[in-house]
């Protein structure tokens, strides 16, 4: 048996269930499996887990200060990262406060936030591969670092906490979608001057890695720091990631749901279901 784990990114976000439902109507095809019922489609979720942990002011401060400020959130002169077209039309768009809040938050030297979000994340797919063989987890932006960081048993120094190896909870395959991460950069910015990378680890749990963005998705290529592309560091390993740049045709570069219409999402998406045997059969397929 098989599974779908969607795995959203920063800012206020609606409740789960409406949050998940907005990603299906971007896939098709997925919604026509899941309202048959023959496939499990869950949203992890932690937006309420990120709004009960605030940051230092001395954080934000820092990280405002290292991502050269609204220049970070800005796209051929209009709001960047800041939109979140997820929460609706009157929350955190275009603000570079809401964005340098929650990378503040998440890095921050205290691991209250991280542990906290992580353990929601882990205890999610631990709790799902009880259940099916594979899973497909489809995580944008920052809930792509989230899953890389449980996937790898990532640790950090100091006062980071010790994770439980997903490879060795489960014996469910992972297949992994990130879509507008900043993985290709946020471990080596120093974003706090802690949060290091000291290795390219690989999680070993994955079947295979897709990595998608748009070059002018802030989150993504942010100015003067960004490198996209996964591939290269991981070029060793047996599932080495495959980055595809895409056009976002969403109101935004980094929209969540201009990333599932893509070709490379959607087409991975399909592949799972055929891999599966799941072919929808209602017309909302069409």
């Amino acid at each position: 048996m098989q599974a779908v784990l969607f795995l959203h990114g920063r800012g206020p976000k609606p409740a789960a269930d409406a949050l998940r439902q907005q990603w299906l109507e971007s896939v098709p095809t997925l919604k026509a499996v899941d309202s048959e019922g023959r496939l499990p489609v869950g949203m992890v979720y932690w937006a309420d887990v990120a709004q009960e942990i605030e940051p230092r002011r001395e954080d934000v401060d820092w990280v405002a200060g290292h991502l050269v400020g609204r220049a970070f959130l800005e796209v051929d002169g209009k709001p960047g990262l800041g939109h979140d077209d997820s929460a609706g039309p009157n929350i955190g768009r275009g603000s570079a406060e809401s964005l340098v809040y929650d990378l503040a938050n998440y890095f921050r030297e205290d691991p209250a936030l991280r542990e906290a979000v992580r353990t929601r994340v882990r205890e999610a797919i631990q709790h799902v591969a009880e259940h099916v063989d594979n899973i497909l987890l489809i995580a944008h932006e920052l809930g792509g670092v989230v899953a890389y960081e449980v996937l790898t048993h990532r640790r950090y120094m100091p006062g980071g906490g010790e994770f439980i190896d997903l490879g060795d909870a489960t014996r469910a395959k992972v297949s992994l979608v990130t879509m507008g991460t900043p993985l290709g950069w946020v471990y080596d910015a120093e974003l706090t001057g802690y949060v290091r990378r000291s290795s390219k680890t690989y999680p070993r749990a994955l079947q295979s890695w897709l990595n998608v963005f748009d070059e002018r998705d802030p989150m993504a290529t942010p100015p003067f720091m960004a490198d996209p592309t996964l591939a290269d560091e991981y070029s060793t390993f047996e599932h080495n990631a495959e980055d595809h740049q895409v056009e976002n045709g969403a109101l935004m570069p980094n929209s969540v749901y201009g990333y599932l219409a893509t070709e490379p999402v959607s087409g991975r998406i399909e592949a799972f279901l055929d891999a599966s045997g799941l072919v929808p059969t209602s017309s909302s397929s069409t």
